[in-house]
């Protein structure tokens, strides 16, 4: 636990440095692309402070309020860059519209803060994905903004070489790439909370519970976050014997959350 805890103090200070420079590109080169790519790095660095405080939350134990626990605080990160990213989106839209058609002058510092700024970034991607469970949407955005590096390193270069439009075209692109990306992070998250059908680790979890000698009647899974799970199965013992079913029914519980990371309460038949 503390190992991640480290990956996203070091991804905030990465993300943080990243946009630092990015900014400085963006305001002191006069590059749309760079300007576009500084919005969205701060948008990063503040989602994934979000990320981090909503992850604390989420560690906390059960309590009355919450007999289950707290793990789905945790989807407040993802909720939270959604939202930030949206405000972003709706920034540069309006300043792509406005500059339209109105030729502007680029310097030699948008390409040069862009790639330190980039570098940065690297290593954010590095870190952040690493940490699987926590920061899946965080990553797709990091690696979106590594990305946008590349395009404006080369977009600005051309403006200053070649043509403002350049620059100007990629801009647009890099709003039109973090439109999609928004609708389908929205998706993903709305999939995820909806307590859809875990199919294959109910699967996993039947086929254990038979090796243990229960005859499984109804299993329901859901995904919690990430790769933690909750359910509930309906089982019958095979052979009872003389065997304390309540102490096999507690082992096997430790055990499938040992194995599948599954909080799952069986109810004998």
């Amino acid at each position: 636990m503390v190992h991640t805890i480290v990956k996203l103090q070091l991804s905030i200070t990465l993300s943080f440095i990243a946009g630092a420079f990015k900014v400085l590109g963006g305001v002191l080169g006069g590059s749309k692309s760079v300007y576009v790519d500084a919005l969205t790095s701060i948008a990063n660095t503040m989602s994934i402070a979000f990320i981090y405080t909503f992850y604390k939350k989420s560690l906390e134990p059960p309590d009355q309020d919450h007999p289950f626990g707290h793990l789905r605080f945790a989807f407040g990160g993802p909720i939270a860059t959604l939202m930030l990213y949206s405000f972003v989106l709706g920034v540069v839209v309006t300043d792509i519209i406005n500059a339209f058609g109105r030729p502007y002058v680029i310097t030699i510092q948008a390409p040069i803060y862009a790639a330190i700024g980039m570098a940065f970034y690297a290593l954010a991607v590095t870190f952040s994905k690493g940490v699987k469970t926590l920061s899946i949407y965080y990553a797709k955005f990091t690696a979106i903004e590594f990305l946008e590096g590349l395009a404006t390193i080369a977009s600005s270069l051309g403006g200053i070489f070649i043509s403002f439009w350049i620059d100007y075209i990629t801009a647009t692109a890099l709003v039109l790439y973090l439109a999609v990306e928004l609708w389908s992070s929205l998706n993903e998250i709305t999939y995820t909370i909806s307590d859809y059908s875990q199919v294959e680790i109910a699967s996993k979890i039947s086929s254990y519970l038979s090796e243990l000698g229960f005859e499984v009647k109804r299993i329901r899974i859901r995904r919690v976050f990430g790769d933690m799970y909750q359910g509930d199965a309906t089982v019958k013992m095979q052979n009872p014997g003389d065997r304390d079913t309540s102490s096999l029914i507690k082992k096997a519980e430790e055990e499938i959350m040992k194995k599948f990371k599954a909080d799952v309460v069986l109810k004998l038949e």
